[in-house]
């Protein structure tokens, strides 16, 4: 086997471990895409959901009762703006905005020495 044959075998099959690979990382790359679009698809039927719960609402339908009708759709209520249970409202307040305060130096004080009893 000459030297050209030898190298065009090993090239050969250097390019047959690549194929395979890059075959794998284009399947990847096409998954991942998919992904990508089917989350966004998700997000604009989200909003969409939302839109048309909150006309539901709007037309004289309770939060209840959508909830009720609609549990075993295997979709939760849509979430509406506003705040999740359990967490309260940032206050304005004069303790919060008021200017930073210096900090106090401390002053030296009497030493204390092991067997010093406070009077």
């Amino acid at each position: 086997m000459s030297t050209d044959q030898f190298e065009d075998e090993y090239t050969r099959q250097l390019h047959d471990l690549i194929d395979g690979r890059m075959s794998s990382g284009r399947n990847l790359a096409t998954a991942a895409a998919r992904v990508r679009d089917a989350r966004e698809a998700l997000r604009e039927q989200e909003k969409s959901y939302t839109v048309a719960y909150d006309d539901a609402l709007r037309a004289g339908w309770t939060d209840a009762e959508l909830k009720r009708v609609f549990k075993d759709v295997g979709v939760e209520a849509a979430a509406r703006g506003g705040r999740r249970k359990g967490t309260s409202r940032r206050r304005s307040s004069a303790a919060t905005t008021a200017e930073p305060v210096e900090p106090v130096e401390e002053q030296p004080g009497p030493e204390i020495t092991p067997g010093d009893t406070a009077a």
